[in-house]
């Protein structure tokens, strides 16, 4: 991710990621430690959690991660 501050933003079961750079690894991994998405990205990207259960998420990007709350 570009800067510090970056950080996904969830829309509805959507989580959006911007100027990811090239090579990136994502990974989204629910409260169990089931890894649920392991990609390699670059730019912008786009995560759907259509048909997972609502619940705490961990979104690792790169070397930061962030806890996202699906309802």
């Amino acid at each position: 991710v570009q800067g510090a501050s970056a950080a996904p933003a969830l829309s509805g079961r959507t989580i959006g990621l911007s100027a990811v750079r090239a090579g990136t690894g994502v990974r989204v991994v629910t409260a169990d430690g089931r890894t649920i998405v392991s990609e390699t990205v670059a730019g912008n990207y786009e995560i759907s959690l259509q048909g997972q259960p609502a619940g705490t998420y961990i979104i690792g990007i790169g070397q930061q991660a962030f806890k996202i709350h699906i309802k």
